[in-house]
């Protein structure tokens, strides 16, 4: 992620405060405010379903379709113009980031 969105990413990772509990039943939890570091420990996976939330706070939705072998990435917002539709990847993670490659273009030229 690069530009004005990596920075609005960042500022909103850190307003999500996420929770984090031992596991335990009535075992301790604790918010970190320092979120940009929890999220950098993620599986790409998860990563790549933080910034879909994200994109969805801004207005930006974006979508892995299909099943292998046949998967492929959309992205929509309320502007018809900037409508995405990929062609097919092998791989679900290819398609995870042309999506997310396009949500942040479409981010960096309209925010």
């Amino acid at each position: 992620m690069e530009g004005k969105a990596k920075e609005d990413f960042e500022k909103w990772l850190i307003s999500q405060q996420f929770l984090v509990c031992d596991g335990d039943e009535g075992g301790s939890c604790t918010i970190y405010l320092e979120t940009p570091s929890i999220f950098e420990t993620l599986p790409p996976s998860m990563q790549f379903g933080v910034i879909q939330d994200f994109f969805d706070s801004v207005g930006i939705n974006t979508e892995i379709i299909g099943r292998l072998p046949f998967i492929w990435a959309k992205v929509i917002t309320d502007n018809p113009k900037d409508f995405f539709e990929s062609d097919t990847f092998k791989t679900r993670s290819e398609a995870r980031e042309a999506a997310l490659e396009k949500a942040v273009e479409i981010y960096n030229e309209t925010k």
